[in-house]
C-alpha cells in the first residue's frame, strides 16, 4: 500500500472520529457547555427578529416574554456534524486515495460552524414568526409543523452549502443527510422510541421534495448544453431525417432529429443522457 493511500485512510478515519466525538459530546452537553454555538446564534436571532434573550444557566437563552427558549435541542450541533462530514468527505472524494493537505479538516470545520450558526438563526427566526402569527397547517400538529420547518431549513441550507462548494454530485448531500439524521439514530436504537417512525417519514420525504426542482433544473441545463454542443448544417444536403453520432465517453444517447424541410430547423429530444467530465472526452 502506497504512503499516499495510508495518509488518505488516516484522514478518513480522523473525519469519522471527529464526527463521533462531537456527537458524543453533544449527547451529554448542557446549555452551559454549548454557549460557544448558542451565543452567536442567539445574537443573530436578536438582530433579525428584534427580540431580546437572556441566558439562564442550564436552560438556555430565554426570551424576555418567557414564551420561547433557545435550548440544547436548538443548538444545531447535528447540522454542524452533518455539514462537516459532507465538506470533509467531498474533499477526500475529490482526491481519492491521494494525500490531501491536513488543513482541509479545520477549514471544513470552520465553514460548517459558520453555516450552522447562520442556518440555525434563520430556522429559529422562522419558528418565532410561526409562533407570533399562530400559523397552523391543516393536518399537522404544532410539533409536526415545527419538525417540517426544521427539515426544510436544515436540508435546504445543507444543499445550498454543497452547491456553492461543488456543482457536481448533487445527490451527495442527500446521502449524507440521510446517514446522519436517519442511519445514526437507527443504529443507536432510536427506532424503539415513540414517534420515531413519524419523524422517519418526514425526514425521508421532505429532502426529496426539495431536490425535485434542483434535479429538474440540472437535467434541463444538461439538455440545453447538449443542444448547444450539437452542430447542425444550416443548409443540409438531405432533407430527410438524419442522425448525429456522439463522441462523449461513457455516454448513452438516444436522439430524434427532424429537419424541417423548408426552414432548416432541428427538432431535438433527448431520452437518456449521462455526461462524464470534460477530461473523459
Amino acid at each position: 500500500m502506497s504512503r499516499r493511500r495510508i495518509i488518505w485512510g488516516a484522514q478518513l478515519a480522523t473525519v469519522t472520529l471527529c464526527a463521533f466525538a462531537l456527537k458524543q459530546y453533544y449527547s451529554t452537553a448542557t446549555a452551559n457547555g454549548l454557549r460557544w454555538i448558542l451565543a452567536p446564534t442567539t445574537f443573530i436571532v436578536e438582530l433579525l427578529s428584534g427580540r431580546s434573550f437572556q441566558f439562564e444557566s442550564y436552560t438556555g437563552y430565554m426570551s424576555s416574554d418567557y414564551t420561547f427558549v433557545i435550548a440544547v435541542p436548538c443548538a444545531g450541533v447535528n447540522f454542524l456534524i452533518t455539514a462537516f462530514v459532507m465538506l470533509a468527505l467531498r474533499r477526500l472524494w475529490q482526491a481519492r486515495f491521494e494525500s490531501v493537505n491536513w488543513r482541509f479538516l479545520p477549514i471544513s470545520l470552520a465553514v460548517a460552524y459558520v453555516a450552522t450558526v447562520i442556518t440555525n438563526a434563520v430556522r429559529i427566526c422562522i419558528a418565532l414568526e410561526i409562533q407570533r402569527r399562530s400559523i397552523e397547517v391543516s393536518g399537522l400538529t404544532p410539533n409536526q409543523l415545527h419538525r417540517l420547518e426544521g427539515i426544510l431549513v436544515y436540508f435546504g441550507f445543507l444543499l445550498l452549502l454543497f452547491v456553492v462548494m461543488e456543482r457536481r454530485l448533487v445527490m451527495f448531500p442527500v446521502v449524507i443527510y440521510y446517514v446522519m439524521t436517519l442511519g445514526v439514530p437507527f443504529v443507536n436504537g432510536a427506532f424503539h422510541r415513540p414517534g420515531f417512525w413519524e419523524h422517519f417519514g418526514f425526514v425521508l420525504v421532505m429532502p426529496l421534495v426539495v431536490m425535485l426542482p434542483v434535479l429538474a433544473v440540472k437535467y434541463v441545463g444538461q439538455d440545453c448544453k447538449m443542444v448547444q454542443d450539437l452542430h447542425v448544417d444550416p443548409e443540409p444536403s438531405h432533407k430527410s431525417c438524419s442522425s448525429i453520432p456522439s463522441d462523449h465517453a461513457c455516454a448513452v444517447i438516444s436522439i430524434l432529429l427532424d429537419i424541417a424541410r423548408c426552414a432548416g430547423v432541428m427538432w431535438f429530444n433527448s431520452f437518456r443522457f449521462r455526461r462524464e467530465a470534460e477530461c473523459d472526452r
